[in-house]
């Protein structure tokens, strides 16, 4: 009689996984943070070289699932906090407005 095996995924400890997933959120906030730093100063805010960074970062660290969420939390802030324009405030996540957009109607 075989014995049944557990995935070594279920029997992880979920300090572990939550350690891996927040490596996902800090590094994204991080990048994310640096970035609104330089910009408020006028300075040039290379958000895709910090989010790429990030992004890297977590999936050599913390694996594909965290590295997955980081993919999806840098893409939902580049459009909610770097490509709103102070001209549409109002304008829902699913529909950015590029920055560049706002001198074209000028």
């Amino acid at each position: 009689m075989s014995l049944l095996r557990v995935s070594n995924l279920a029997t992880r400890p979920i300090v572990t996984v939550v350690s891996r997933y927040g490596v996902a959120v800090f590094s994204v906030a991080l990048a994310l943070g640096t970035a609104l730093t330089l910009r408020r100063y006028d300075l040039p805010h290379p958000f895709t070289a910090f989010s790429m960074a990030a992004i890297a970062v977590t999936f050599w660290y913390a694996g594909t699932g965290p590295g997955i969420v980081a993919l999806v939390l840098s893409s939902l802030g580049m459009q909610r906090f770097l490509f709103l324009t102070k001209s549409f405030p109002a304008v829902p996540l699913g529909n950015p407005t590029w920055s560049f957009m706002d001198y074209s109607h000028s």
